[in-house]
């Protein structure tokens, strides 16, 4: 790359991202009002994510995923949400007293969790940065799909990656970060460090849901682990694959809306929450196929646990911020495909959409429930899957998730725990049921053998 196109990515970078980053903060005291910590700086991402993500959708839709197009209306709209926001900031409270400090061992031990996994992560994208991304998945659709926006210069149409795969019909909000990195470079180079990124905010996320506890190094902690524990874990650092970015867009959902029991905050103080919560919703499904499950999970109980303060009141500060992060694929393929999901075919009392054709992935759209009843699949497939990719304690890592639903049910635990309880059952139900599921879990556990 020449100084010059160097020069190029960095200003239309900053053009681009830079307006969220400065119009976060005034957002965030428009929205929710004057936070401060992490839990400030946990709004601010997400407010700035979603306004990016938006932006650069409505932007697409009409042809103008260009550089300079792109850069031109971020600046624009991020100065006129700034000028709105502006006018509704209240007034500064009063400053608070600092929390007694913690013991440097407490403070200790998620430091060094946290080095160890970024550590982990950052060398997979130094192997990448060497060699190129050669994982599979990110090279099949992940990249394919951001590199047809740059070149297309649209979010709107379709794109078939191959006759093989229905990848076409997914959500694409991850990839379209990875194609305005790609927009600014003209190369793939940011593409290396994206996961480490939400890597991060999964920490930052796990901190403010530890924090309703007094717990947040130990809520840290745990996310480190999992983030190396996870099959995710040793491959996701340095290449395209979305998982950690569902993974960390949910958990700042709930440390956002979370961070106090419903029934101790006003009314305007939970809906501002309510309001960034769901905008961290919509982007988590809007990034995979399988998020919607514990997206609706999440929206319901939330609705549930304030049904008192009115279903209506309480629900549309969550869902209309959720549609507008997380409903542009799904209308996108409603317009060209008849159905949001096409996918999956599903009728009620006769009326509804059947599931778009596609021939060479005739027999392999079995879902994982399919054959949890057949011995010989479950003996010869998952089971050697599952050992393959959490070792020899893989019931013990099957039983966790089981045990942490139970704990958060039992008597005495708040209502925000018991909803999290039934989105984690949700979710988990919705992986069962999605099309193509045991499939890909059958290639999967067919290379490890």
């Amino acid at each position: 790359m020449s100084l010059s196109a160097y020069v190029a990515g960095v200003i239309s970078l900053a053009c681009i991202v830079g307006p969220w980053i400065v119009t976060a903060p005034v957002l965030r005291a428009a929205v929710v009002g004057h936070l401060t910590g992490a839990e400030a700086r946990l709004t601010e991402i997400v407010l700035g994510l979603a306004g990016l993500e938006v932006t650069a959708q409505l932007t697409g839709a009409f042809g103008g995923f260009h550089r300079w197009t792109l850069a031109a209306v971020s600046l624009v709209v991020a100065a006129a949400v700034t000028t709105l926001a502006s006018r509704a900031i209240g007034p500064r409270p009063a400053r608070q007293p600092r929390e007694r400090r913690r013991r440097r061992a407490t403070v200790l031990i998620p430091i060094v969790a946290v080095l160890a996994s970024s550590a982990q992560w950052l060398a997979g994208a130094a192997s990448s940065y060497r060699t190129g991304i050669v994982q599979v998945e990110s090279l099949h659709y992940h990249l394919t799909h951001a590199a047809f926006f740059v070149q297309s210069g649209t979010l709107w149409r379709p794109h078939q990656v191959s006759a093989s795969s229905d990848a076409a019909f997914h959500p694409l909000n991850a990839e379209l970060l990875h194609a305005i990195g790609m927009l600014a470079f003209r190369n793939d180079v940011l593409s290396l460090f994206l996961n480490v990124l939400f890597l991060w905010l999964l920490f930052l996320a796990a901190w403010c849901v530890g924090e309703r506890f007094g717990a947040g190094p130990a809520a840290v902690t745990a996310a480190a682990l999992l983030s190396v524990a996870l099959p995710m874990g040793g491959t996701s650092g340095g290449n395209a694959q979305n998982d950690i970015v569902v993974l960390a867009l949910l958990v700042a959902a709930v440390g956002v809306l979370g961070q106090a029991a419903p029934v101790e905050e006003t009314a305007v103080a939970w809906t501002g929450r309510a309001v960034v919560a769901g905008l961290a919703l919509g982007l988590a499904a809007g990034t995979k196929l399988t998020a919607p499950g514990a997206v609706l999970g999440l929206l319901v109980g939330w609705v549930w646990v304030r049904r008192r303060s009115g279903a209506v009141r309480t629900a549309l500060p969550l869902v209309v911020p959720t549609l507008l992060t997380g409903s542009f694929w799904y209308l996108r393929d409603w317009w060209f495909f008849g159905s949001p999901l096409p996918t999956f075919g599903l009728h009620v009392f006769g009326v509804g959409h059947d599931a778009v054709p596609l021939p060479a992935l005739s027999g392999e759209t079995f879902t994982i429930a399919h054959y949890l009843t057949n011995a010989h699949v479950v003996r010869h497939w998952y089971v050697p899957a599952l050992h393959a990719d959490f070792g020899f304690a893989w019931p013990l890592v099957a039983l966790l998730p089981l045990a942490g639903v139970v704990l958060a049910c039992r008597k005495g635990r708040s209502t925000d725990d018991r909803v999290l309880a039934y989105a984690a059952c949700v979710a988990f139900v919705v992986l069962l049921v999605t099309p193509s599921g045991a499939d890909r879990r059958y290639r999967s556990s067919r290379r490890h053998k």
